[in-house]
């Protein structure tokens, strides 16, 4: 699932990255670009609309600014998520931004990421947030759950864990990893995002 806003510079170089680096064998391709600047969570919302008239089992949701700097099997990801169904989502380390400060949001709060092992897959367990870094989820949280317009991640984590309080989150790999996803956009086209 690709989400974007018109910001074609961006898009570009997130797809030549996807192409070369991210490796999965697609069944569905869903793409909402949303060139009347409705917003980033009307966006996630209407595409949730899509990934409900598909048999997917997971969503691999990705935005229009996010590059990757090596490889990504995105098996793996599933397998981490099917082994732990307590994972509402598994995202890939991104570089650390703005507040997050020198260590990023992993290094900054070291002690909420536990280290976890599924087979030889290394991954951070913990209860921060849904981070729609790029990211993989089970199909299952777009037909259970509505990504309303004005959401934010922040919202709709409380959503899933009043809900549902077992539900955990991924970072795929382990504490000193290096980034799996490079956020490339500053802003969305609205400004925000």
């Amino acid at each position: 699932m690709l989400i974007g806003c018109g910001r074609w510079e961006y898009q570009t170089k997130t797809l030549q990255s996807l192409l070369e680096h991210v490796r999965y064998p697609w069944s569905d391709v869903i793409c909402v670009n949303d060139l009347d600047r409705n917003g980033g969570s009307w966006s996630i919302g209407q595409a949730w609309q899509r990934v409900r008239d598909t048999d997917a089992d997971y969503v691999f949701h990705l935005e229009d600014d996010w590059v990757f700097p090596e490889p990504v099997n995105v098996e793996d990801l599933v397998d981490i998520c099917e082994a732990n169904r307590d994972l509402a989502n598994v995202v890939l380390r991104r570089q650390p931004h703005g507040a997050e400060g020198i260590g990023g949001y992993i290094g900054d709060d070291p002690d909420s990421f536990r280290e976890r092992r599924c087979w030889d897959l290394k991954y951070l367990e913990h209860r921060k947030g849904f981070w729609l870094n790029p990211c993989v989820y089970p199909a299952d949280i777009p037909h259970r759950y509505e990504w309303e317009r004005g959401m934010t991640e922040g919202d709709f984590t409380e959503l899933l864990l009043r809900d549902e309080p077992r539900w955990r989150f991924a970072v795929f790999g382990k504490h000193l990893d290096a980034p799996r996803a490079i956020h490339i956009g500053d802003r969305s086209a609205r400004g925000t995002w």
